[in-house]
Parts: C-alpha cells; structure tokens; sequence
C-alpha cells in the first residue's frame, strides 16, 4: 500500500513539475512577445522620450492582457512552432517587400501600368495561420492584394504584365514567404 501511495505522489509530483514548465514556457513566449511589439512601437514612433516608452510599455501590456484574456482560443501553436527568429526574418522580408513593391508601384503610376489581373497562388503550408500570414503579406504589399482564401489557394489580384509575371509572383510567394516560415530560406 505504501508503495502504491508513493508512486502516486510520484506521479502527481512529475504531472505538477511539466505543468510548471509549460506555465514557465508560455510566460517566456508571452514576454518574447512583449518585447517585439516594444522594439516595432519604439521604431514605429520614431521617439524615444520618457513619455513615449511609458506609452509603449502600457500598450504593449494592454494588447498582451487582451491576447491573453481573448485571443487564447485562436491555435497559434503553428506560427510558434515557426520559431521566434523564423517570424522575425519573415516580417522583415515582409517590410523590405512593401518599400521594394511600393518603389515599382510608383513608376508604374508614373509611367503607367496594364491593368491588374486576377490568379491563383497554391501554397504548399496547410495550417490556416500559416497560410493567413501569406495572405496578408500579399495584401500589405502594395499592387497586390488578397481576394480569397480557400483552403491553401490564394485567389490574388495585382498589377503584372502577362503569364511571365504572375509565375514570377507566385516563385517570390514561395521562395520568400512559405520557404521562410517552413523553414527554407529565402533567395532574395
């Protein structure tokens, strides 16, 4: 009977340690989180004043206690599994796309543009997160924008010019965008 009981509390004992370790795990994401989005609001606001890192430090702590309180039914277990540093090459691919698209935007409106088609992107990544990111990469990026999502099948509209243009949109999708959150890399 005593070897019954203390291989229970055993038990219980590992049960309670993993639980704290998960616990110790989710606090250290939430505060990676926290972290980011301080360094994009510092950058974003271009001031680094006494008022505006109590301002930052205050928003952030309100959008992770909304995160926490509402957001927590949302499976972002996909976009974690990425990795951290794996997010933050792909937003940074993210950002150098939108000045890079909005660059040959312009010339386009200066010297004129054919008119924007409309065609689909298969992306190979299945997990509805992964594939939400992909589409609003594509849509942040200007003279491109998502339609639709069905499944894994992006339905596109952008400013190209003939059949050699969209497969070269759709290699850039998969080489900059799915190569880097599936873990490839990224050719440019």
């Amino acid at each position: 009977m005593a070897e019954k009981t203390n291989k229970v509390n055993k038990e219980i004992k590992a049960n309670k340690g993993s639980a704290d370790g998960d616990q110790r795990h989710q606090w250290v994401r939430i505060l990676q989180l926290g972290a980011v989005l301080f360094f994009f609001w510092l950058l974003l606001t271009g001031r680094f004043g006494l008022r505006m890192t109590i301002t930052g430090l205050l928003s952030v702590v309100a959008t992770l206690l909304f995160y926490k309180r509402f957001l927590s039914y949302f499976n972002l277990e996909p976009v974690a599994a990425q990795g951290f540093f794996r997010i933050l090459r792909f937003s940074f691919r993210v950002i150098l796309d939108i000045f890079a698209s909005a660059l040959a935007h312009m010339k386009r409106v200066v010297y004129g543009s054919p008119s924007p088609e409309m065609f689909t992107v298969t992306l190979t990544v299945k997990e509805p997160m992964l594939v939400a990111l992909i589409a609003n990469a594509i849509t942040l990026t200007p003279g491109s924008m998502t339609v639709e999502v069905h499944g894994s099948e992006l339905t596109v509209l952008a400013f190209v010019d003939g059949e050699e243009e969209v497969q070269a949109f759709r290699r850039q999708i998969h080489t900059r965008y799915e190569q880097l959150l599936t873990g490839g890399g990224s050719d440019a």
